[in-house]
């Protein structure tokens, strides 16, 4: 009797020591948030940015632009004063009416950079006035007329250009370089048309058309600089 209960004490104890020994395992759970990459877009604002016409090639001002004459007795602008208007990107109004080769009209301006961030004139565009011309030219009156092949000829002779500070040009510039216009300053630029000395004189009336003349700048020079 006494060895059975000592029996069962023994699997009791031993029962209690296999149950300590057992542990429960429990799995660790996890999860992310996230923040995808921040970012913060920074646009130009071209108001910062602003270049106008000037009536003088010195400060900025408004007022009206009269042109050059060459020779001056001859030829008779009939009054076409640019009216440089404040804030004025665009003109309008330069023309002449010539009497014979040689003569040639210019209008002295100015470009100003009216801003706080410096300039550079990046391009010069003579646009066409119609597909594939840079100059149209029309007969002008009945009373006065002017065969076709003559008006071309000479049309050929009659050419625009434009000069900044002391260098001209007649033709297209996609990638002008060291042109600054420094901020709240302003550069010399004028506008020619010429009767070309190498033409003939025409026994005619016509008129002459060119496309519009477009200045690119930007705030950074073709360069990188």
């Amino acid at each position: 009797m006494e060895k059975d209960r000592s029996a069962r004490l023994i699997a009791i104890v031993a029962l209690v020591l296999a149950v300590t020994g057992v542990s429960i395992g429990f799995a660790v759970l996890s999860t992310n948030l996230t923040i995808q990459a921040p970012e913060a877009s920074v646009k130009a604002n071209n108001d910062l940015f602003t270049v106008y016409f000037s009536a003088i090639p010195i400060n900025y001002q408004t007022g009206q632009v009269s042109p050059e004459l060459k020779p001056s007795a001859d030829v008779n602008f009939e009054g076409n004063k640019i009216n440089v208007d404040d804030s004025s990107t665009t003109l309008s109004g330069i023309g002449g009416t010539f009497t014979k080769p040689g003569q040639s009209i210019t209008y002295a301006i100015g470009v100003s950079n009216k801003s706080k961030l410096d300039g550079y004139l990046t391009s010069i565009t003579f646009s066409d006035v119609e597909s594939g011309k840079k100059v149209k030219c029309e007969p002008v009156t009945d009373t006065n007329p002017i065969g076709v092949d003559e008006m071309n000829t000479i049309c050929d002779n009659i050419k625009v250009s434009v000069k900044v500070n002391d260098t001209e040009y007649n033709t297209d510039q996609a990638s002008l370089q060291n042109i600054k216009i420094t901020k709240e300053s302003t550069i010399p630029f004028t506008v020619i048309i010429k009767y070309d000395d190498a033409a003939v004189p025409a026994t005619g009336d016509f008129k002459a058309t060119f496309g519009n003349i477009v200045l690119g700048f930007k705030t950074q020079d073709n360069s990188g600089d």
